[in-house]
């Protein structure tokens, strides 16, 4: 167990590392219950897809979302059977870490986060404590300091997505970070009141974002963009149509079909059997908004 001591605001903390590891979850690992177990567990996705349920709500998460199990309430997390989650877990106890936790953008009601693209820092932190916290002394000493930048940068960020009267370049940057998870995300099925939630904006802002910086509706973008990486699919691979259908969001081929066939012009059999040389990814670079 590894002591954090800081000073916040004027007020002491003392914090409890009890665990620290990262994880490639196999796709066949057994459900995580937690219920009233006496600490907090903050885990970083950082690559795959898996599932979160709080209190009987079900929320998918995949790379770039972290999300914290707490004291209270029924958590449960299982890992994508098709692209099983890898992801970062500390767990913390102390007084008083709740309160940190909320600065940092945690709720009751929506323990989960999307931080976007702008995650290298705390990646970093991560990195270093799973490194440094099964060391001697010295790895000690690094570790609390690693525990400590890691809260300020997940502040931070919080901090970032709370600002009301931003200016436009930080208007972009959350307009960025929606499109990566667009990208991280597209062959999940969510609604776009589910997408506002999780990237904390109003469907008024992100209408407005989609209409100034891509030029259509973000329901348009999101289907031309999964037909985009269907076309990529159906001229690199041999993959079936109904597969590929299936990989970029679509559970029905035939409406599937007609989506393609609407931003392509020709069906997929077609595309595939006549084009060779399209980049599908111009039209994003034509905007300047490509950030695959």
């Amino acid at each position: 167990m590894l002591k954090v001591r800081f000073q916040f605001q004027g007020r002491d903390y003392d914090i409890d590392v009890l665990r620290i590891a990262r994880e490639h979850c196999l796709s066949q690992k057994k459900h995580e219950f937690k219920k009233s177990f006496g600490h907090y567990s903050f885990h970083y996705v950082q690559h795959g897809y898996g599932t979160l349920i709080v209190n009987g709500k079900k929320v998918s998460l995949s790379k770039g979302n972290a999300f914290l199990v707490c004291p209270e309430g029924e958590f449960e997390y299982y890992p994508d059977p098709l692209t099983p989650w890898t992801y970062y877990w500390i767990d913390l106890s102390g007084e008083g870490l709740g309160e940190i936790f909320t600065r940092c953008g945690f709720t009751e009601e929506k323990p989960y986060l999307f931080f976007g693209g702008e995650t290298e820092r705390l990646i970093d932190c991560l990195k270093h404590l799973v490194e440094g916290y099964s060391g001697g002394e010295v790895h000690s000493l690094a570790c609390a300091g690693y525990v400590i930048l890691l809260l300020s940068e997940l502040m931070q960020k919080c901090n970032k997505f709370r600002l009301n009267d931003v200016r436009d370049s930080a208007r972009f940057k959350i307009f960025r970070d929606i499109l990566i998870f667009i990208d991280n995300n597209h062959r999940l099925t969510y609604s776009l009141d589910e997408l506002c939630e999780m990237m904390n904006v109003t469907k008024t802002q992100l209408i407005s974002m989609f209409n100034d910086y891509a030029g259509m509706t973000p329901v348009n973008y999101i289907n031309r963009y999964r037909i985009s990486l269907a076309c990529v699919m159906l001229l690199e691979t041999e993959l079936d149509i109904k597969t590929i259908a299936n990989m970029v969001g679509y559970d029905d081929v035939k409406y599937f079909t007609r989506v393609f066939t609407k931003w392509k012009g020709m069906s997929p059999r077609d595309y595939r059997n006549t084009v060779e040389n399209e980049n599908p990814y111009l039209w994003l670079k034509e905007k300047n908004i490509d950030f695959r």
